[in-house]
Order: structure tokens, then sequence, then C-alpha cells
């Protein structure tokens, strides 16, 4: 690589000197890289300017790039924000999630009974969407005409909002009791094409309605016209099904082995970098 080196004081060439006072001088001028680096540095030594000491260099950033004067050895050394002295990271920064991410909230007969009703009360429960796209269930609930709360999980609350025009644009929902996958119970067409997700107040559990092009079990009622309302379908098992929220599993670390090893933040760029950096101004100082 080579290092040339401009002058640009007073009397640039003969005298590149800059006086200051009586007794102090300052150079100044520009140093430019070019071709492949070396470690260490470049040769630079301005020191013949100064009899009587060289007390400093500063230099510019340029490109990217900072510079370092070495007085010892007479070198300028170009720094990088991520030095040579830096390894690079291990390990795979991402976990695993499990093929089925979503676990059983629904043990038994615990949550919200579906209650087996061979003619159903009340008005028959719906998905719909917000402007914005989050689903949401809704039923007629023309007794109490007004939004229900049912609890899903231990503490957990799932609304019903009451839409005297629930069926105008909603998804039907049925309730599949010969399915065996507790996410599969529920299911409706849904317009999105893909399953919905039910938000509770617990964000990290939903209730899920998947997505079926001819929804398979009974349809599926909210009955809030009389004594034990709730919700209900034509199904045969007497004692009812729990209801209650999917729970989200994640399985593997969030973050594997990883690691850097020692190094600083600014070190100097890797022996054998192809630089070509142009005039970068640079003041030097002494007596």
């Amino acid at each position: 690589m080579s290092l040339s080196v401009g002058y640009n004081g007073q009397g640039a060439g003969l005298n590149p000197m800059w006086s200051v006072g009586t007794v102090g001088r300052v150079l100044t001028g520009t140093v430019s890289f070019s071709g492949t680096y070396q470690n260490g540095g470049e040769d630079f030594d301005p020191a013949e300017y100064f009899p009587r000491g060289l007390l400093g260099i500063f230099f510019e950033t340029k490109d990217g790039y900072m510079f370092e004067y070495d007085a010892e050895n007479q070198k300028v050394k170009v720094l990088s924000g991520v030095g040579a002295n830096q390894a690079a990271s291990a390990g795979t920064p991402a976990g695993t999630v499990a093929s089925d991410g979503w676990g059983a909230g629904v043990s038994g007969k615990a949550g919200q009974v579906v209650t087996a009703a061979e003619s159903p009360g009340g008005n028959a429960v719906y998905v719909k969407y917000t402007a914005d796209g989050r689903p949401y269930l809704c039923s007629n609930l023309n007794t109490a005409q007004a939004d229900v709360f049912i609890t899903v999980d231990n503490g957990v609350v799932l609304r019903i909002v009451h839409d005297a025009s629930a069926e105008t644009g909603g998804a039907a929902v049925k309730f599949d009791e010969t399915e065996d996958a507790v996410r599969l119970r529920l299911n409706a067409t849904l317009p999105t094409g893909a399953g919905a997700f039910i938000a509770t107040t617990d964000p990290n559990q939903m209730l899920y309605v998947a997505h079926a092009g001819q929804p398979a079990g009974e349809s599926l009622y909210y009955d809030d016209a009389q004594d034990g309302a709730g919700l209900c379908a034509d199904i045969e098992n007497d004692s009812g099904w729990g209801l209650s929220a999917l729970k989200y599993k994640f399985t593997g670390s969030a973050l594997a082995a990883h690691s850097h090893g020692a190094g600083t933040d600014v070190g100097e760029v890797a022996a054998g970098t192809a630089l070509d950096i142009d005039d970068v101004r640079f003041i030097a100082w002494g007596y």
C-alpha cells in the first residue's frame, strides 16, 4: 500500500510550517491511502519539522474511517467501527417453535360450558371483523341487549358483542364435539380463508375458530333469555363441553448460544483490506 502526503502551510514545499507565537509550530496537510493496507499502519513521520518535539497529530474522519498516529513507530493506522480483532458472533439467534404452537386450554369440562340443547335458545354466534381486521364474536343478544362476558379459563374473560344484525356479514360458528383436536372444535367459513384468533383479557390466550369450507358440527348459540344463560348447541353430551382459550407455547431457547470474542468497538482494519481514501486532512503541532 502507498501513503502520499501533501502539505499546505505558509511555504508549502520548502517550508510547510505555520508559526504560532515565538516558538510554537503547526503543520497542516493531507494524507491519502491507496492499495492494500498493511497491519500496523503506514509510515508517516512529521517529526523532522519539530526539532524540539512533536506534541500531537489530529486526523479528520473520512469515508467512515478513523485514523490514529503511532508516535513510537512513526506510522498512521486506519481504524473502523468494527475492528479486525472482533470475533464473529457464534450461535443461532432464533429459537424453534413446535409444529403446533397452540396448547390446549380446554381440559375436560373446564372453562365456559357449551350446554347440550336439542332446541337451543337465544341466537346464533357469529365471527365478524373490526375495521382494522381484528376478529370478534357477536350475537343478537336481544334480551340483555348488551355485550356479555364469559370466563374461558381461570381469570380469562372473553366478550361476545351484542349485534342486532349479527347474521348480516357474519360467519356462523359451529361446535364439533366429535373433533379430537381442541383447536378445531369451533369452525366457520371465514371470509379471510384462515382461522381467527379471538382476543381475551389475556394477550397470551385466544379463542380459536378454524376456517372450514364446510363447517362440521352444530350451530353455536348464546341464550341470554333465562337463568343459566350461556353457550349451547344441539350436541349429544348432556354435561356439555368445556370451552376455553388456547395458550401459545414456545419451545426451544429464544436465543441460542451467542457470543463475541474479546475486542473493542473500534479497531484497526484487517491487513489486506483494499483502501482508496483521498485527502484526509490533518494538523500536527509542537515546537
